[in-house]
């Protein structure tokens, strides 16, 4: 369980990289501290969720945070 995380659509609930970082940690949580990362602010979060999802399990970076 993700403290902030709650899914309800495929818009709002992404948006704030939140949910993201949380599926990311779920699947490698060694990659990352989730408490600190939760701490940023919401761009940084998908920059650093891209970052990861891209270097570390080869999914390409579709969609820019800005």
């Amino acid at each position: 369980n993700y403290s902030g995380v709650d899914i309800k659509n495929f818009t709002t609930s992404w948006s704030d990289g939140l949910a993201f970082c949380a599926l990311l940690h779920k699947w490698k949580p060694e990659l990352f501290d989730y408490d600190n990362i939760a701490r940023k602010h919401p761009n940084a979060r998908l920059e650093h969720a891209f970052r990861l999802a891209h270097d570390h399990l080869c999914i390409e970076r579709l969609l820019d945070p800005e």
